[in-house]
């Protein structure tokens, strides 16, 4: 249970190249709380509750060429009514999971582009970009 990596109020870090299983249906891959402008590239998430989750203040942050498995939900953000701000996640492969992106209401103009995963929920005003995925489960 817990975290892999936990970001409090912590901007301009790049996690790079890391393998982050948490081994519980209660664990974080990544969890980010006021945290943006941050790298998230070529990690690999698997056996965590979510792989990446963004929570309050988690803007701008690059989410690239990571690989997400045997989570709960790959990719998710808070659905506490905080806006979740300009987000680019792109060239994931997200598998195996219960869900493959959620995000919620206040998650908006967000870029998801050229992402392979099983699906994407969105609450219901969402304004985001969603370009060149593959929406399969591959495994």
């Amino acid at each position: 249970n817990g975290y892999g990596v936990y970001l409090y109020s912590s901007p301009n870090n790049n996690i790079i190249s890391n393998t982050i299983s948490t081994s519980g249906q209660d664990g974080y891959g990544i969890y980010s709380y006021l945290s943006s402008e941050n790298n998230i590239v070529l990690n690999t998430f698997y056996s965590n509750s979510v792989g990446i989750y963004l929570n309050e203040g988690s803007n701008n942050n690059l989410l690239t060429s990571n690989v997400i498995y045997s989570n709960r939900a790959g990719i998710s953000s808070s659905h506490l009514g905080y806006n979740i701000l300009y987000n680019v996640i792109t060239s994931n492969t997200i598998y195996s999971n219960g869900t493959g992106v959620v995000l919620s209401p206040f998650s908006v103009y967000n870029l998801l582009t050229s992402n392979t995963m099983p699906s994407i929920s969105l609450w219901s005003y969402s304004t985001n970009n969603i370009a060149i995925n593959v929406f399969i489960d591959i495994f």
